[in-house]
């Protein structure tokens, strides 16, 4: 045979098959899905696959309502765990105040045995700190305040309740000891010097400073000057830089030692003749009126009576307060100079406190 000339196995429509469903012997017809579903007996949404065969038992439209349908769980509160066959099972809710415990083996609720009454609750606190409402027995609220007792510097304060206004503060005695105010706060161009240790330093008089006290194209008082021994003292008279307020008189020609240190000084003469003869001419700085002279500048040969002489230096000197410094001009000869006429305006001194 060529062909099948079996008329109901010819030409079967879309999204069908060939059988029989009608339960006994019969041709063979055209089933639907819905027919072959039935016949095989196959779940659907309206037969859903068993439990026994694997499945929900339900129509479930959601994964929820799928675990719905297989947990142990009925009641609001239920918990499922695994019990000793070991088989899901049902845990069901507790009462009002029962906790969750363990049982042998097995979770359970249970009601607590470890209970007690809390009758006071009180609260102390460091020094720094005030409390009220200390002790509550039934009900109420603890409060804290400052107390006014400076926190300690072990704890991270400063061991004081005030401080002078303005004031440097400085460690205490000890490493926890309160801070400390300096004594005062020093006055307008003081600084602030070290006492040593176990000392609070304290405000005073700059004594490092480039303080300047000076006089520049300064005139001499005098006509003559005699230089023997030590009354040769040249005085100026114009200060045009007095930061040493009143320490240089120009009338005696002394500067008044203002503050202990080492002084920069430096003087020049005017230019003298009218010699008596031959010999050395130079500057001395005379301390105390009668007392220790230096040397300022070099020693300068006088060579004839007719010479022009000028003599100045420069020298650092540690000085005291109180003394008095003086700028002398010696001879060999003793001898009564006379200034040159217009040379005075070139003479000058200056001091200045280096350290």
């Amino acid at each position: 045979m060529s062909k099948v000339s079996n008329k109901f196995l010819a030409q079967v429509p879309a999204d069908t098959l060939k059988g029989n469903n009608t339960g006994s012997t019969a041709n063979v017809t055209d089933l639907t899905v819905s027919q072959v579903q039935t016949m095989l007996s196959i779940p659907t949404s309206s037969s859903p696959l068993s439990l026994a065969a694997g499945g929900t038992g339900t129509s479930a439209a959601s994964a929820n309502a799928a675990f719905d349908a297989l947990s142990p769980m009925t009641t609001a509160g239920d918990i499922i765990y695994e019990n000793a066959t070991p088989t899901a099972a049902r845990l069901g809710i507790g009462t009002t105040g029962q906790v969750l415990t363990v049982s042998s083996g097995l979770p359970a609720w249970a009601t607590p045995t470890n209970t007690g009454t809390v009758t006071s609750v009180a609260m102390t606190v460091p020094s720094f700190l005030s409390v009220s409402g200390s002790p509550i027995t039934t009900s109420g609220t603890l409060a804290l305040t400052l107390s006014g007792t400076a926190l300690p510097v072990a704890n991270g304060g400063t061991g004081d309740t005030s401080f002078t206004a303005y004031a440097v503060v400085c460690g205490g005695t000890g490493s926890t000891t309160a801070l400390q105010s300096i004594a005062s706060v020093g006055t307008s161009g003081q600084v602030l010097t070290s006492n040593g240790a176990g000392a609070l330093p304290t405000f005073q008089a700059a004594s490092g400073s480039a303080s300047l006290n000076s006089t520049s194209y300064a005139q001499i008082t005098a006509s003559t000057i005699n230089t023997s021994g030590t009354s040769g003292i040249l005085i100026y008279k114009t200060l045009e830089f007095n930061d040493f307020s009143g320490s240089y008189s120009t009338t005696t020609g002394l500067f008044t030692v203002p503050n202990t240190g080492r002084y920069l000084i430096t003087a020049q003469s005017p230019d003298f003749d009218n010699f008596s003869g031959t010999g050395r001419i130079y500057m001395t700085l005379q301390i105390n009126s009668t007392g220790t002279s230096f040397r300022v500048g070099p020693y300068f040969w006088i060579a004839s009576s007719s010479a022009i002489m000028s003599v100045g230096g420069s020298g650092v000197y540690s000085l005291t307060a109180g003394q008095t410094v003086a700028f002398l001009v010696v001879t060999d000869n003793g001898d009564t100079l006379t200034v040159q006429d217009g040379s005075a305006v070139s003479a000058y001194f200056s001091i200045t406190q280096v350290h």
